[in-house]
């Protein structure tokens, strides 16, 4: 199962967000980048909105950016309205799984601090 959809969110009510647009950057992206496009889609979810993050014309993640950008939100908001809200397009598979694997360890994390000591 996929930990964010990889299609557009299904609703009138949503934000578009396509990191290239706003960063001006196509990689590799920082934590800092990250935290600037966790901030829109914070906004999203706080307005009851989807949030639909297009990756066209980004070069390979980073760690640190996906953990800014997504992984922290876990922090502040639960799971179900994460992952129902937030849509990835213009994404290869590989650069989805390797979300994934941030947002698992993240919750990992979460639940058990102490085993990453």
């Amino acid at each position: 199962m996929n930990v964010l959809t990889s299609y557009p969110a299904k609703s009138n009510e949503a934000i578009a967000i396509n990191i290239y647009d706003i960063l001006r950057d196509p990689g590799p992206l920082a934590e800092h980048q990250g935290r600037q496009i966790s901030e829109l889609i914070v906004e999203a979810l706080n307005s009851d909105k989807k949030a639909i993050l297009s990756f066209k014309n980004l070069g390979g993640l980073t760690w640190s950016f996906v953990k800014g950008a997504i992984a922290k939100l876990y922090e502040s908001f639960p799971e179900e309205k994460i992952e129902s809200s937030i849509s990835l397009i213009d994404i290869p598979p590989e650069e989805a799984q390797f979300i994934e694997e941030v947002v698992k360890t993240k919750k990992e994390f979460m639940k058990n601090p102490e085993k990453f000591k």
